[in-house]
């Protein structure tokens, strides 16, 4: 929003309503908590992956469960007790930026693995995104800065997990359902 008009959105941080973005921040952490919950759920694909893809995956978890209970309940209890600027507040805040950058990293590092083989469908390719969306946002953070945001990174992460739940499912003759991997034919 700051870079087509010149304003935050009332979901900002310090640009709304306390109650628009608690329940923005609300929002953001139930989406951490499904791409954890995806991550979990999907485990007997991942048992399939190699040792990387594997460990790459705990890390997400622990990542995004992390700030799910972050956005859920840590933030909105500081903003809805005014105590954005309390110590609890300030060390917290220095743990949001490693966590942000393990899931990323995780992210790029599981994508990357999943490159030759990839038993988790399409998301695992969409992860190999995020490579060249970095390059990109550090090209518009010269060209164009309003632009530069880490969130455009954040949604190919977010897009690749979600995506690693999607399974085409079909049926076989004795009624059972066999995954198919939408990007690989290769297990």
């Amino acid at each position: 929003m700051q870079a087509t008009t010149g304003h935050d959105s009332i979901f900002a941080d310090d640009a709304g309503p306390v109650g628009a973005i608690v329940a923005s921040d609300v929002w953001h952490g139930l989406t951490y908590a499904a791409l954890a919950w995806v991550l979990m759920a999907e485990a007997a694909r991942f048992a399939r992956a190699n040792r990387v893809a594997r460990s790459c995956r705990w890390v997400l978890v622990v990542c995004l469960a992390a700030s799910a209970v972050s956005f859920v309940v840590i933030v909105p209890a500081l903003l809805l007790t005014d105590s954005t600027e309390s110590t609890f507040a300030a060390v917290f805040g220095t743990l949001g930026t490693p966590i942000f950058f393990g899931t990323i990293v995780a992210a790029v590092v599981l994508g990357l693995a999943l490159i030759r083989t990839n038993p988790v469908g399409v998301g695992g390719r969409v992860l190999a995104l995020i490579l060249p969306v970095t390059a990109i946002v550090i090209a518009l953070a010269f060209l164009a800065p309003a632009y530069a945001h880490p969130g455009w990174i954040e949604t190919v992460v977010n897009v690749g997990i979600a995506l690693i739940g999607v399974a085409v499912g079909t049926r076989r003759a004795g009624g059972t359902v066999a995954e198919v991997s939408p990007s690989s034919s290769r297990p």
